[in-house]
């Protein structure tokens, strides 16, 4: 069962649980301190010499009475009710944060127990950036279509920036991993090339969902 189905049914109990109590709990306050006889006589006396003054002075706020225990728990009902409409508004949202693909397959690669070794990983992340180059062609060719031939110009000088900043990174990133030694390096290296070509195909896939809004 998914975990908002989850959520929304927990918090229907809880309200149903808090409705229950407020109408079940009517009963008046319950209030502390003197008999009924000797409250009256308090009423009637203000007096410093009035026996048990010093105490009703000092416990003013505590005889102003105590909630009913039904009241008590159907204000922690509703905190609840409050507390667990956020985090289900809270996952909700989460749940409609747009997926990515390419992550998530790339994410299940590397958990398969043949993938351990640091060749196993290499191959998940070749694979990762197989699939973003993919992508990445894919929106720039769409966006090439949909743009107007002066926006798309800008585009293309743009891409090509891209490539040359991608040569040039690829260049310093192999020179930083070369003074490291040990095959941990390995697929740290080539996670980072992923990152790289991954963050353009977002990039581009990006400008096509804002040509998409109608404007």
């Amino acid at each position: 069962m998914p975990w908002t189905e989850i959520i929304v049914g927990v918090v229907l109990v809880i309200l149903f649980f808090g409705l229950f109590r407020r109408s079940s709990s009517r009963s008046p306050r319950i209030w502390s301190g003197d008999a009924p006889e000797e409250q009256e006589r308090r009423n009637t006396r203000t007096d410093i010499n009035y026996q048990g003054w010093g105490h009703w002075q000092s416990n003013r706020r505590t005889r102003a009475g105590k909630p009913a225990l039904g009241a008590t728990v159907t204000s922690t009902a509703w905190r609840i009710i409050v507390s667990a409409l956020f985090c289900w508004s809270g996952m909700a949202v989460a749940a409609n944060v747009r997926r990515d693909p390419t992550a998530d397959a790339l994410d299940r690669c590397l958990t398969l127990p043949a993938n351990t070794p640091t060749a196993g990983q290499t191959d998940c992340e070749a694979l990762a950036a197989r699939s973003y180059d993919r992508r990445m062609n894919t929106a720039y060719a769409a966006l090439l279509h949909r743009l107007p031939p002066k926006i798309g110009e800008q585009l293309r000088r743009s891409q090509r920036a891209w490539l040359a900043f991608r040569d040039s990174e690829a260049a310093a990133r192999q020179a930083i991993y070369a003074t490291r030694q040990g095959t941990m390096y390995v697929p740290m290296e080539s996670d980072d090339a992923v990152t790289i070509i991954g963050d353009r195909a977002r990039l581009l896939e990006r400008y096509l969902r804002v040509l998409a809004i109608e404007p």
